[in-house]
């Protein structure tokens, strides 16, 4: 009785034999064998040495993309800063202008080149994200350096590029270099992997060209000897021909046309777990997993074509391929099919290869491409990919889609005050919390600091958003306990809706920002929906900050003073202080529009004091022409006092005009006593 392994062999044989008859000539039998099967393994080694080249390929692409655009954004930098140089060495108003001009095209290149480095760069997101919201905060900058330059107020424009404007310089080319090194790092990481790949591609190559030689070689050397004496020579050819089949570092099948394993490699048998005896009525069905079905049709349909050639297989759902094992473990692989055809017998070479750790790499870097590190949730670019997407397919279902921008108020003080790590775990609880009152099919995605991105779909009337909305402040009723720190984190929110405010993405995205910012100015711990009133007001205010920047240089400020009697006496005691503005393009602005403007521009200091300079240089002169005992009333704003040395400042003033504290009245809110400031009532006590 036979044994099972030679049963495999005999099946193997009748495939490639068919029994040719006895007389026939036994050396073209085993010849042709021989052939058929080193160009299996060529074919397996061709294909391996193929991947190996394309995932070399693959490695080179993330680092060298990123390198390039990082030194392309250094390049634009430089470039912007040449041409701020010489603008303020214009002789003449159109060379502002060119320059101008070129300045604007390298700032639109730099952003095009960031985009680049966010989409490849394999390190720290953050990094990058850092550099180019410093970019972008450079351009005001830049800006107020063009006002000056082009109003020909040169002196002030090349003191302020020098002192300022190099600073954002330096500061963003030291990033930029540290962007291009990280990529210089990774890229010499993957070519010694690439060279790697190529030494053991040579040695596949070589061991199969030693192979083909020797087995050549040795059929010639037989013939000579001994020509062709029994079935001693088919047993030994195809002992050769197992061992080459299982030097193969692929896992290899060879199946009939029904489907039917009739012989195996070794690293077939490691790969899947069966025993030599269970290939025996194996059935390649069984190696694959029940979810592909008609797997099997499409064996039996290549098999019927009129040419049988080398061609992939590839998975119906498009993720890949996977293969069974004994276990029921299903790995990632990547399948090729290759048919022979031997005295009318066609059979399929199948060639399987496991990619789980390079999926496992892919998903790996995916992840990282597309998500946030810190709460986990879609970063910036999945989340408007995301948007895209919900919009295509509300246009197609006739139904909605919300945008809900979320920005917690006042969540800078945690991280001036407790620190960025207590911060960033606040941010990681918000998110959860956020993550546990959003639909299963909606998005939860952070734009970045502590703005984050709900996208909900599916929905056809504005009073679910409104719930959804209510939802997500009460969410924030209650306290967060992080770090021994029992912290109340609120949030406000801002409302677009496809396609009520828009049909595009970034253009939602952009009304939900505005409406947030209107919640803000409302009282904070709420939400708004979007209305294109608050784009006029959202114009209206940048056009006052445009302005503002250059009001007082243009000598646009001045102050008008309001009498004090004390109506028993009819005695004048002084003047009340208000400050008034007076713009070419805006007429004449209320303070109520322009101060909160200033302060949060960050420029209500320095029209403080040319306030406070300018009222006591009137006073004194009052004091000389008519009543020493005047007194002027001046209202500072409560950011003024986040100075420490504002009182000596004061002092300072006083003592410059030869005035007595009791000349001047500090006029403040009664929130600034509230909080409690230890300088601010230093202050008070001094006067």
């Amino acid at each position: 009785m036979e044994s099972t392994e030679n049963k495999v062999v005999l099946d193997f044989n009748n495939v490639w034999e068919n029994k040719f008859d006895a007389g026939k000539s036994k050396f073209g039998n085993l010849l042709i064998s021989t052939f058929v099967l080193i160009s299996i393994f060529s074919l397996a080694s061709l294909r391996q040495v193929e991947g190996m080249s394309s995932e070399a390929t693959n490695l080179y692409n993330h680092p060298f993309t990123v390198s390039n655009a990082a030194n392309n954004i250094k390049y634009h930098i430089i470039s912007i800063q040449r041409f701020m140089n010489e603008i303020l060495l214009a002789e003449n108003k159109q060379q502002v202008t060119i320059a101008t001009n070129l300045i604007k095209e390298h700032e639109k290149k730099v952003i095009i080149e960031f985009e680049i480095v966010f989409d490849q760069y394999l390190g720290d997101r953050a990094t990058v994200d850092t550099s180019y919201q410093y970019f972008l905060r450079w351009q005001p900058m830049r800006q107020m350096i063009l006002n000056l330059a082009s109003d020909n107020k040169l002196s002030a424009a090349k003191l302020l590029n020098h002192n300022e404007n190099e600073i954002y310089v330096e500061k963003l080319i030291q990033d930029i270099s540290g962007l291009t090194q990280f990529a210089h790092n990774k890229a010499a990481l993957f070519i010694n992997k690439a060279n790697t790949y190529n030494f053991e591609a040579i040695l596949i190559i070589v061991f199969n060209g030693v192979i083909t030689f020797a087995a050549i070689t040795y059929l010639y050397i037989r013939f000579k000897v001994n020509y062709f004496k029994g079935t001693e020579h088919i047993n030994n050819t195809l002992n050769l021909s197992k061992k080459i089949l299982n030097s193969s570092p692929d896992a290899m099948v060879i199946v009939n046309e029904k489907g039917e394993v009739n012989l195996v490699n070794a690293k077939a048998i490691d790969f899947f777990g069966y025993a030599k005896s269970d290939y025996v009525n194996l059935n390649i069905n069984q190696l694959i997993p029940n979810r592909y079905k008609g797997h099997d049709q499409l064996v039996r349909h290549a098999f019927k074509r009129p040419s049988c050639s080398d061609r992939p297989m590839s998975a119906t759902n498009g993720l890949g391929y996977f293969a069974l094992k004994k276990s029921g473990e299903e790995v990632a692989v990547e399948v090729s099919l290759s048919f022979a055809e031997l005295n009318g017998n066609k059979c399929a070479i199948t060639t399987i290869r496991d990619v789980s750790d390079r999926k496992k790499i892919e998903n790996k870097v995916f992840h990282q491409a597309n998500y946030d590190f810190l709460t986990n949730t879609p970063n910036r670019f999945l989340s408007m990919e995301r948007l895209s997407q919900f919009i295509l397919d509300a246009a197609r279902k006739k139904t909605k889609v919300a945008v809900l921008f979320i920005d917690f108020d006042d969540f800078k003080k945690i991280n001036d005050t407790l620190g960025h790590s207590v911060g960033d775990q606040m941010l990681i609880l918000a998110a959860n919390r956020l993550k546990s009152a959003i639909r299963e099919e909606d998005t939860l995605g952070r734009l970045g600091g502590d703005e984050f991105i709900i996208l909900m779909k599916d929905f056809e009337s504005s009073v679910d958003v409104v719930s959804a909305a209510k939802k997500l402040i009460q969410l924030f009723n209650q306290s967060f306990q992080c770090n021994q720190h029992e912290l109340v984190l609120t949030a406000s929110v801002g409302i677009s809706i496809y396609p009520d405010d828009g049909n595009k993405s970034d253009e939602l995205l952009r009304f939900a920002d505005i409406a947030m910012y209107s919640a803000k100015e409302n009282g904070r711990n709420q939400f708004s929906f979007f209305n294109y009133k608050m784009q006029t007001a959202l114009h209206e205010r940048l056009a006052i900050e445009h302005e503002l920047s250059n009001a007082l240089e243009q000598d646009e400020l001045y102050l008008v003073y309001q009498p004090k009697y004390n109506l028993v006496t009819d005695q004048l005691l002084g003047f009340e202080v208000l400050l008034r503005w007076e713009n070419k393009k805006l007429g004449s602005v209320s303070p109520t529009q322009f101060i909160p403007i200033m302060e949060s521009m960050g420029i209500i200091n320095v029209v403080g004091m040319f306030v406070l300079n300018k009222a006591l240089s009137t006073l004194k002169t009052w004091q000389i022409s008519f009543d020493s005992n005047l007194h002027v009333a001046v209202n500072f704003s409560p950011l003024q006092f986040t100075n420490a040395n504002l009182h000596y400042e004061i002092l300072g003033k006083l003592k410059q005009h030869h005035l007595l504290n009791k000349s001047l009245e500090v006029e403040i809110t009664e929130g600034l006593l509230l909080k409690g400031s230890p300088h601010v009532h230093h202050m008070f006590t001094t006067f």
